[in-house]
């Protein structure tokens, strides 16, 4: 690669990087707004052409990436490096915690639709999981945050405007997952209403298992490593 092409590829990085200011505030917004447009917006890019792919919106892991893990990385970088030493534990935690939600959903869905479990029906459902995930993570960081501070004791010495701050973000969060994924099983599997809701308790949790699972076993091996 020469110095012009270098410059080329830095510019259309710098320009890329610049249309997420404007375009993941729309994204956010779309997906608020309607939770189903998450999985019709996939299933269309899906069949665009690979430069118009993801032109008018952000891409589902570009969504996931800045408005959940970057600000957890951020938290973290700005700590001073004493109090880094003791995040190990809560750092891969909630690193395992932030992946498991939209593979562990993807694949809940996947099963659930009685498909096999392949890159490419993994692959549409975790973009639409992303972009749901995206918020639920979004509103559940200043629980998060909250709990990594004080881990592995829980303080209830907080000034009650903390405690309503870290409820909030706790119920917001919940609220949205449970709706949107309500919405979401309701129309990739044609069911009604009240199936979707009883169905979706047993799709977390086969979701989160994976999460218990993933961490478990990476713990097992950083103590082994020690």
């Amino acid at each position: 690669m020469n110095v012009l092409e270098l410059l080329k590829s830095l510019e259309d990085l710098i320009f890329e990087v610049s249309t997420w200011v404007v375009l993941v505030p729309k994204t956010l917004l779309k997906v608020v707004r309607s939770p189903s447009w998450a999985s019709t917006y996939v299933s269309m890019q899906a069949e665009q052409a690979s430069d118009d792919v993801y032109d008018d919106y952000v891409s589902p892991v570009v969504l996931w990436l800045t408005c959940s893990v970057l600000p957890y990385l951020w938290f973290v970088l700005a700590l001073d490096v004493n109090e880094r030493q003791g995040l190990e534990t809560q750092a891969l935690l909630v690193s395992v915690f932030l992946a498991s939600g939209p593979i562990g959903m993807a694949t809940s869905f996947v099963l659930e639709k009685k498909q096999e479990l392949t890159k490419k029906h993994l692959k549409y459902q975790f973009y639409v999981q992303c972009y749901i995930f995206s918020i639920f993570y979004m509103l559940l960081f200043p629980f998060l945050i909250r709990i990594m501070a004080d881990f592995p004791e829980i303080k209830f010495d907080m000034p009650i405007e903390q405690y309503v701050i870290i409820a909030s973000s706790f119920l917001l969060a919940l609220i949205w997952l449970c709706v949107a994924e309500v919405v979401t099983i309701k129309k990739e599997l044609d069911c009604s209403m009240l199936k979707s809701m009883l169905l979706l308790l047993p799709m977390v949790f086969t979701s989160y298992m994976i999460f218990f699972v993933v961490f478990a076993i990476m713990q097992i091996a950083i103590l082994v490593l020690k």
